[in-house]
């Protein structure tokens, strides 16, 4: 049988999403023969869930074996209104994100913005971002450690990067524990996508299905 799909739509406000528990197995019904049939099962290797929670901070908890593609629209999960996902599993899940995906290099590196603790963004080729404390690159690496850190990494990623389509992850320390996916929406607006995927220790950002970074399409 065909692979099925089956798509989950949020609304315009912040939703909670919960499919941890979710399990769809074969049922028995009459058919309209009047005989009885039995459904297929759905099947975590070929089904998959496809949610498209909207704009809005929303909260998406997973389920550990079924194929999870997220949708989103520049605007969906901003930095003012990111939406929170638990239960991301890198060899199954996928963010599917506006565009062609353009994952960001180590041309990309850049000099901090601000005047705080940050002073350089140095990038890796899968897009991985380390923050450090020298502008010249090459300092020591700032820990994204409480949430002043993690409003100043925020900020020098749009400042430096909003204006771009480029894709690009960071993960804060082991005290936060969590990894955030930005997306520049290609000009000066509040557009720009930030995802965070709680629980992550993000390691990169691919194309294809792997088994530790995290795939987007």
């Amino acid at each position: 049988a065909a692979a099925s799909v089956v798509t989950i739509n949020g609304t315009s406000g912040n939703d909670t999403i919960d499919i941890s528990g979710i399990s769809v197995g074969a049922v028995t019904y009459t058919a309209s023969t009047g005989e009885s049939a039995t459904g297929t099962a759905f099947n975590s290797g070929d089904d998959s869930i496809v949610i498209d929670a909207g704009v809005g901070a929303d909260t998406i908890t997973l389920e550990s074996t079924i194929d999870e593609n997220l949708t989103y629209a520049l605007g969906d999960s901003t930095t003012s209104s990111m939406d929170t996902v638990n239960n991301w599993t890198a060899a199954k899940d996928k963010l599917n994100l506006p565009g062609t995906p353009s994952i960001a290099g180590t041309a990309n590196d850049a000099v901090g913005a601000t005047a705080g603790t940050i002073k350089y963004m140095e990038i890796a080729a899968d897009g991985l971002v380390t923050f450090e404390n020298s502008t010249g690159g090459g300092g020591a690496t700032v820990a994204i450690s409480d949430t002043a850190l993690l409003a100043e990494a925020i900020t020098e990623l749009v400042t430096d990067f909003g204006s771009t389509t480029l894709s690009m992850v960071f993960a804060t320390s082991t005290h936060l524990g969590d990894s955030y996916v930005f997306t520049g929406s290609g000009a000066a607006s509040t557009d720009d996508l930030l995802i965070k995927l709680a629980g992550v220790a993000a390691t990169g950002l691919k194309t294809s299905a792997n088994a530790t970074d995290i795939i987007i399409a």
